[in-house]
């Protein structure tokens, strides 16, 4: 079953909630992961949008 943007939200949280209580060494990492949650969450609504607007549609020109 694929990932909602509300369960990346979810991961990003459980990283920054995980990085605050980390070894200084692992900070870093888990505010990396969280961006990449993040990112993927509005990559995925950014999918969602498209899809329930019909812009995922292709070009004119390139349907030829």
């Amino acid at each position: 079953m694929p990932l909602t943007p509300i369960q990346c939200r979810q991961f990003a949280n459980e990283c920054i909630a995980m990085a605050e209580t980390a070894k200084l060494e692992n900070v870093t990492a888990l505010q990396k992961m969280a961006g990449t949650w993040l990112e993927l969450a509005e990559q995925l609504l950014n999918g969602e949008r498209q899809a329930s607007t019909g812009q995922n549609a292709p070009l004119t020109e390139k349907v030829q």
